[in-house]
């Protein structure tokens, strides 16, 4: 099946201002599976009338519904058909709903739960054979929460997305705040009872917090999770509202640029030498001193600066005052040297 087929089809089924298409004209497994889903005898529009092509020439009939689709009638719809990667779809679009609808008006399942706190405004419920807004299998899993049986998740009606406006109604008025008046999107899946699964995310709400170059955007997320009793009673939605918050990195140009730490120099061991090598006599007090220096190369660790270093240190030795350690005034039973022994007096012992 080609354009031209589903441009064919269009022009036979719309007839005096009545669309009427029924299953039996297509051949594609998704979209007689969305016929057979929501609409098993067809859909039917009046005040039917050709539209402007969609992308890729895609065919657009508008109307009003005739029969009920999802327990909506009389409400706008319109029916695209078109190519998409070489296979054909078919998208029904139904929009300016009744000013009192909920989800469960369309879906008894979700009746007294958290859907009838807030307010919907500007609904708009697609059902497209390509499912482009499905669920996915673990769905309950990135919740936290346990998964429906096989059976159930084989016999969801998938292909359904919901796109809506929510006001917090008086049971959420202290949360208006907060929320605002978020615009919702997600998909719906509702098994053969009429309690569907559902997850509806919103984009940023108001102006994201920005700290330096790290951004929290906050989202408003509604979802319902199919719970089973047991004792062969059928899936009971439990829905649940929650604020969500997102980590951005604004990088700018796209790339991030982390300075590499730069590790200090150490130390050259040839800054304190004499060209030839040897340690440098430190000046003298007095020409006719009477101390003489030893200078020696060491490793110590001061109990005042709790640093070790490694370095020519001099002492003064002189007959009337014990060994001087140059750079440091702390008296020599507090130096430490490696290994056992310290330095007395009577020299090391």
């Amino acid at each position: 099946m080609d354009l031209s087929q589903l441009q064919a089809i269009a022009g036979d089924c719309l007839s005096g201002g009545t669309f009427n298409l029924p299953p039996e004209r297509f051949g594609d497994s998704a979209i007689r599976g969305l016929f057979r889903a929501f609409f098993p005898t067809g859909v039917r529009l009046g005040g039917a009338a050709r539209t402007a092509d969609g992308p890729g020439g895609a065919v657009r009939v508008t109307g009003r519904t005739v029969e009920p689709i999802l327990a909506l009638s009389d409400v706008s719809a319109c029916v695209e058909m078109g190519m998409d990667g070489g296979a054909p779809y078919l998208s029904l679009r139904l929009s300016a709903l009744p000013f009192a609808w909920t989800p469960a008006t369309s879906f008894t399942g979700m009746g007294g739960t958290l859907v009838e706190a807030f307010t919907w405004q500007d609904v708009a419920l697609t059902l497209d054979s390509r499912k482009p807004d499905a669920l996915p299998d673990d769905f309950e899993q990135q919740l936290g929460r346990t998964p429906p049986g096989a059976a159930l998740l084989s016999a969801l009606k998938r292909g359904l997305t919901l796109e809506a406006t929510l006001r917090p109604g008086m049971a959420l008025q202290g949360l208006g705040w907060l929320l605002g008046t978020p615009r919702v999107r997600g998909a719906v899946e509702p098994d053969a009872a009429g309690a569907p699964r559902m997850w509806l995310k919103s984009g940023s709400l108001g102006e994201p917090v920005t700290l330096g170059t790290f951004t929290l955007p906050f989202g408003f997320e509604l979802l319902s999770v199919l719970v089973e009793p047991g004792g062969g009673k059928g899936a009971v939605p439990s829905v649940d509202a929650r604020c969500v918050a997102g980590l951005a990195f604004d990088t700018g140009s796209g790339t991030v640029t982390l300075p590499r730490p730069r590790r200090s120099p150490r130390p050259s061991r040839r800054a304190s030498r004499s060209p030839r090598g040897r340690p440098k006599r430190p000046p003298s007090s007095s020409p006719r001193s009477r101390r003489w220096w030893m200078g020696s190369r060491c490793t110590t660790w001061c109990p005042r600066t709790d640093r070790r270093s490694t370095r020519w240190c001099w002492t003064a030795w002189n007959s009337r005052s014990p060994p001087m350690r140059r750079g440091c005034s702390l008296p020599p039973s507090a130096w430490r040297w490696p290994g056992p022994g310290r330095w007395t007096r009577a020299g090391w012992r």
